[in-house]
Order: C-alpha cells, then sequence, then structure tokens
C-alpha cells in the first residue's frame, strides 16, 4: 500500500523568496497529487520508524527540483540552492521606435551598446499601427517598411492619431505579450513612452494593464499640443526614467524640459545628436547601475495585499490537506506501520 503525499508547488522570484525561506514561511499556490513509492524522507519520523528512500518533487517558477529530503529545513536549503543557480531575471521592457522607422531597426540601433546591458533587460520590439506618411530620414541606411505611432504638424503644436485607438493598440500587445517592467523608447518611441506613463499614472489610460515601473527614454519630449500637455502637469509622474539626450540634437532643449514633469529621473547627455548613441564606459557603468537598481527595487517588492490574502488561504488550505494525510497515515500506522511503508 502507497500513501499518497502533496507536493507543495511553490512560487519563488529572486530575493523576495529568499526572504521567505529565510524567515521560515512558505507560500503554497497549489497542491497536487504525487505518489511516490513510500513516504517522503521529511515525513519520515511521523510515519515510520525505518529509513525510507523517496522522492520529493517541487515545482518552482517553471522548473522542477528532484530532491530527496531528510527534514523540512533541508527542504528549505534546496530551494535556496536552486534559488541561487536559477537563471538572472531581467527587466522585460516594451521597445517603441522612432518616427518612420520599424521594430527591426531599432533593435539594430540597440547593438551599439555593450552586450554587459543587453544582459539587463529584454525588449519585445513593437511596430507602430500606422504605415509611413512620408519619406523616411533612413531611407538608404535601414530597410522598410517604416511605421509610425502618431502624426503631427511641423511645429509640433498639432498632434493626430494620439488617440484611444492608438492605446488600445499599445494595451492590447502588452496584455497579450507582458506583463512589461516599463519601456524602451527613442525619439517619438521616447516621447509616447513618457505619455503613457503619465497617463497611467493619473487614471486616465492605460488602466488595464500592470504600472510602469521603469522607463529607459532617448532623445524624449513632450506631446505639446494643447488637448495633450496637461498630463505633464503636477503631481509628478513617479516612474523611475533614464534619458538620454544628444549635445547636438536639436531638441535637446525640449528633452531636458520634459524631464521637469518626472520626480525621480536621471539624465545622460552624450556627444551625439538625434540618434540612439554609442556609449562610453562611464555611461554604459551608468546605465547599467539604474537598471540594476531598478531591477532590484522591482523583484524585492512587497506582494499586494490581495495577493497575501490569497496566498494565506492557500497556505491554510496546504496545511489542512497534508493534515489529513498525517492522520490518515497515522490511524493506518496503528493498524500495520509496515504495511503503510510498503511499495504499492
Amino acid at each position: 500500500m502507497c500513501l499518497s503525499i502533496p507536493a507543495l508547488l511553490i512560487p519563488y522570484n529572486s530575493k523576495k523568496v529568499h526572504l521567505r525561506l529565510r524567515s521560515m514561511v512558505i507560500h503554497v499556490r497549489s497542491l497536487e497529487a504525487a505518489e511516490p513509492s513510500s513516504c517522503p524522507q521529511f515525513l519520515r519520523g511521523q510515519f515510520c520508524q525505518q529509513p525510507l528512500n523517496a522522492e520529493f518533487v517541487v515545482r518552482t517558477a517553471g522548473a522542477q527540483l528532484n530532491c530527496s529530503f531528510i527534514s523540512l529545513e533541508e527542504l528549505k536549503m534546496g530551494l535556496e540552492t536552486e534559488n541561487d543557480q536559477a537563471p538572472q531575471r531581467k527587466l522585460k521592457l516594451l521597445g517603441l521606435h522612432s518616427f518612420r522607422t520599424s521594430a527591426d531597426i531599432f533593435k539594430r540601433q540597440l547593438t551599439k551598446w555593450s552586450p554587459s546591458l543587453h544582459e539587463l533587460f529584454d525588449v519585445d520590439y513593437i511596430n507602430g499601427p500606422l504605415p509611413c506618411s512620408g519619406k523616411s530620414d533612413v531611407e538608404g541606411i535601414f530597410e522598410g517598411p517604416y511605421y509610425e505611432w502618431y502624426r503631427f504638424k511641423k511645429d509640433y503644436t498639432e498632434f493626430y492619431y494620439v488617440d484611444e485607438n492608438l492605446l488600445s493598440y499599445i494595451s492590447n500587445y502588452m496584455k497579450l505579450h507582458g506583463p512589461y517592467d516599463g519601456i524602451l523608447g527613442f525619439s517619438q518611441g521616447a516621447c509616447l513612452g513618457g505619455y503613457l506613463a503619465a497617463i497611467q499614472e493619473k487614471g486616465v489610460g492605460l488602466q488595464d494593464v500592470s504600472p510602469l515601473r521603469v522607463l529607459v527614454l532617448i532623445a524624449p519630449a513632450k506631446l505639446r499640443a494643447q488637448h495633450l500637455k496637461h498630463v505633464y502637469d503636477d503631481p509628478k509622474i513617479k516612474c523611475p526614467t533614464l534619458a538620454l539626450i544628444g549635445a547636438r540634437d536639436p531638441l535637446r532643449i525640449p528633452g531636458f524640459d520634459v524631464l521637469k514633469s518626472f520626480e525621480n529621473h536621471i539624465a545622460i547627455e552624450h556627444r551625439f545628436g538625434h540618434t540612439v548613441p554609442r556609449l562610453d564606459d562611464t555611461q554604459t557603468a551608468t546605465v547599467a547601475q539604474f537598471l540594476k537598481s531598478q531591477l532590484d527595487a522591482i523583484t524585492s517588492s512587497t506582494v499586494p495585499p490581495e495577493s497575501e490574502a490569497e496566498a494565506s488561504q492557500l497556505v491554510s488550505d496546504a496545511i489542512d490537506k497534508v493534515e489529513d494525510v498525517k492522520s490518515l497515515s497515522g490511524s493506518i500506522l496503528t493498524d500495520s506501520q509496515n504495511e503503510v511503508c510498503s511499495a504499492a
């Protein structure tokens, strides 16, 4: 006869789980039936007197850890070891390209940056919803097709297609492929990225996706149309922001001006113009430090109250089920300990 032992499904996420394990708290997401050939070792003292070899399966964040544990403390130590060896989490960013370019072009432009930076983030590059309405500045350098996020007058006083259709286009993509930690944008994409963070924080748009936690804006500016510029008013945008602005960029002054609307920002002024810049060692280190600090903040953030409540209920349910197993096994062992611990 064989006992059916519940296997605990325990999620873990970098530092947060380290803290939970060290404080001897385990969030149990769900239970599933496991049928080892004998009792798990960490429960054997309660079930039988003789040593038993058993496999206890623990699934963590999609990975499966097959171990034999002697104690619950050893189970925790095993999970910590597995966590230490897990691949480093990266920031997941939505990539918004510049005016009359494309997702593929933006991806190629970012190859100028050090591989050490690319180890800190993954980017989903997405094309704008509008086909190119005129000659692209990158024709002859990069092949088309080319796209736009919105259109505007040459004096930047009127903007078109910054509307619900654009917001739906972006939010639908984010819901399908996210969640995302933030946005990486260049030029028109950077302007749009700052605008999206502003309307989300002010509760007037992008409410159906996860909050943006980080912005990397290359050559940003405000959307200055009369019906849009109010989103940059106080209160300031709190999303941590890194801006890269060219010393020879015609939009240098608007770039620094938009940052006045951001409460928590870092600006790097490079020696180039309106471009995705090649970064020197000092600039690369500054970008890396910013990305790492935001990643640490995201991975160590607390679980929202509703998630805590849900997890607490799951833990309670799990304990009840484990107690049921213990009661069942205790009663069977009273009749025939050897029969319970033998293989089926």
